[in-house]
């Protein structure tokens, strides 16, 4: 067995294999002038105007991606926000209370310099003052989790009026975190607090029942910890959160759809509980602002969390194959369709081959195409008997493939592990010709394969 620490690669008789390593990911604190005084109880992106709109208490600050411009004046309070991706605007759900009972509701757009009512509708009974929030973009419903009061109710909201969904799910709790996981199209529940304690447990919720994920790795338990999702890498990022009372972290997990990942980050925010986050699709990254401390003091730090880097899968071909005698030159590629996308099977295929059994084909692969110990390639390969032909990349392994009547097909088993995204390979291969020249090989032409979505 090989293996290189930019990503692990092992050798079997049939397919070269990336194993995964640790996820990554940047923290980076956003130095602001200006910044809201308060940590903030909600923050949604507007992509129509490029800002992240945040509500403190009674005020509405905007984040332009450099500066804080604020405060706006919005004495209503109690807001939940969504992003409204058919309307292209922020909307709100803003509730009218009679001491804690609510008696109205309306839902209210944002255009950066206000609100404008948007239609009523009407609140689920006595309830409104509880729960979390999420708007789900998939179906086109708000989805409202409340957990309170030995209680576990979930409802949502259509667009003209709510109903109670479900009644059963996660064990009655507050403190969870909920976050719209929009490449899954589906309402993720992490943690909480019961009277056993913090929890660590996993829930979704896709419009008919909870869905429960048991024995995955996750994080340790915790309450108030905060989830957003990246649309674009297709992964939850939870980070921070309280274990205990007077206690905060400053730990970064991801989801994948099966299990969490710890990610080992460049920089971080102070532990935290109770900060909120929002992706900013045009810059590709989350921005996190507010929170509080491990004592409860009050934090206005901004900061930004870019993880793996995205990447589109690609495979290129370059360089020229060999021929001898009457035998052609092999040719690489990649097959129909195929591309090293992660959690695939990325098929390469060696093709104008002789196709009888004592022509065994081989395939190469390496991770430099630029020199191959400190000569720089191409290198002929004349001196070793293979007249007219050419070692494009530096192999560091070889695989024997099969001669299926000229074809010769190579599998790359790629995880689905953001780690690999970027990953680059090259590969060359050869075949077995006796008489073709005196070393008895034909080379093909080489590949640089390149690991994405």
């Amino acid at each position: 067995m090989l293996s290189r620490s930019a990503g692990a690669i092992f050798l079997s008789l049939c397919s070269l294999q990336l194993l995964p390593a640790q996820t990554t990911g940047v923290w980076t604190f956003v130095a602001t002038a200006t910044s809201p005084p308060a940590p903030g109880s909600q923050m949604v992106y507007d992509a129509a105007r490029d800002r992240m709109v945040l509500f403190c208490g009674t005020t509405v600050w905007e984040f332009d991606g450099v500066h804080w411009i604020g405060p706006i004046p919005d004495p209503v309070g109690q807001h939940r926000m969504w992003w409204d991706p058919i309307a292209s605007q922020i909307r709100q759900l803003h509730v009218v209370y009679s001491g804690t009972t609510p008696v109205s509701a309306s839902v209210r757009s944002w255009n950066g310099l206000g609100w404008s009512t948007v239609g009523p509708t009407a609140p689920p009974i006595q309830r409104l003052d509880e729960g979390t929030f999420v708007y789900d973009t998939f179906r086109d419903v708000a989805v409202w989790y409340l957990g309170n009061n030995n209680r576990s109710d979930t409802w949502e909201w259509n667009g003209i009026s709510w109903t109670q969904i479900s009644a059963g799910g996660p064990v009655p709790r507050t403190g969870e975190s909920l976050v719209f996981d929009e490449g899954r199209s589906q309402t993720l529940i992490f943690g909480g607090l019961t009277s056993q304690g913090p929890h660590n447990d996993s829930w979704t919720w896709m419009g008919a029942g909870w869905t429960e994920y048991f024995g995955v790795s996750s994080p340790p338990p915790r309450s108030a910890t905060t989830l957003g999702c990246d649309p674009v890498r297709n992964r939850v990022v939870l980070f921070g959160g309280e274990p205990a009372p007077n206690t905060a972290l400053n730990d970064t997990w991801e989801w994948d759809g099966l299990a969490w990942t710890p990610v080992s980050t460049t920089g971080s925010p102070p532990p935290l509980t109770r900060a909120t986050m929002a992706f900013d699709s045009l810059r590709n990254r989350f921005v996190l602002f507010g929170g509080y401390d491990a004592t409860g003091n009050p934090v206005n730090q901004t900061w930004s969390y870019q993880g793996a880097s995205n990447q589109i899968a690609s495979f290129a071909q370059f360089g020229t194959g060999c021929s001898g005698g009457t035998l052609g030159s092999p040719a690489l590629g990649a097959a129909p369709a195929s591309l090293p996308r992660l959690g695939a099977t990325f098929q390469m295929q060696m093709t104008n081959i002789p196709a009888t059994v004592f022509n065994v084909p081989l395939g190469f692969a390496g991770f430099d195409a630029t020199n191959w110990n400190g000569v720089p390639l191409p290198v002929p390969l004349d001196i070793l008997g293979f007249t007219g032909c050419q070692a494009w990349i530096a192999p560091e392994l070889a695989v024997a493939l099969a001669n299926n009547a000229g074809t010769a097909p190579w599998n790359v088993l790629i995880p689905f592990d953001l780690t690999l995204m970027g990953f680059e390979f090259f590969a060359q291969g050869a075949v077995l010709a006796v008489g073709a020249n005196p070393g008895g090989l034909l080379f093909s032409n080489a590949g640089h394969a390149i690991v994405g979505l």
